[in-house]
């Protein structure tokens, strides 16, 4: 991974348009930029399906995690009792609702101040458990 990100800063100037500008969209990764840069035409698309399969991926990984991560916390009577049963998945239902509603929090124009708050909060927790 190093390697690869070396040539990228080889291939794709620090003054390239698209990692400048404002608006961000699919073609502003580096390596999308070098696979554009040399003429490639149908990676750079195939690189953008992998990051999204990718993506999906750790999401659903994530849900699940938080599910068990919830059930344990029930169980050691951190949580309400509810998440201990793991008929009817209530914890994963929970969970997923809940992360997805944070997720969505990016959408507003507060969301990155608030999510923020989020990671400072889950960071603390993390050093005082």
């Amino acid at each position: 991974y190093i390697t690869s990100l070396l040539f990228v800063t080889f291939v794709v100037p620090s003054n390239h348009p698209s990692l400048l500008s404002p608006t961000r969209n699919a073609a502003a990764p580096p390596f999308v930029i070098a696979l554009q840069e040399a003429g490639i035409s149908v990676l750079p698309h195939f690189l953008n399906a992998i990051n999204i399969i990718y993506m999906c991926s750790v999401g659903s990984v994530s849900i699940y995690t938080s599910s068990c991560v919830l059930v344990a916390l029930a169980e050691d009577g951190m949580t309400p009792r509810i998440f201990t049963r793991r008929i009817g998945l209530v914890a994963l239902i929970f969970s997923g609702v809940i992360s997805s509603g944070i997720s969505y929090l990016n959408f507003s124009s507060t969301g990155a101040r608030v999510f923020g708050w989020f990671t400072s909060l889950s960071g603390m927790a993390l050093i005082f458990a």
